[in-house]
């Protein structure tokens, strides 16, 4: 995926030129009915297997959420 425009950027402000990020499934809404994509920075294999205990950023709003088992139930 690639970052065309200023206002996507300006969610992920610790994303730096040719860094990754995960992007999941959004398959929760928030309060106001919109889906919640989350995205997390790139993780390798080994590391994974926590992935749904960590921190992310909500791809479309850019809120940010403390973990996922807050949200991802």
């Amino acid at each position: 995926m690639s970052i065309t425009t200023p206002n996507v950027l300006k969610r992920f402000s610790n994303l730096r030129p040719f860094n990754k990020i995960l992007i999941g499934t959004g398959y929760k809404t928030d309060d106001n009915g919109n889906v919640i994509i989350p995205t997390l920075p790139y993780l390798d294999g080994t590391q994974r297997e926590c992935i749904q205990y960590m921190p992310f950023t909500n791809y479309i709003t850019g809120e940010k959420f403390p973990d996922s088992v807050d949200t991802v139930l």
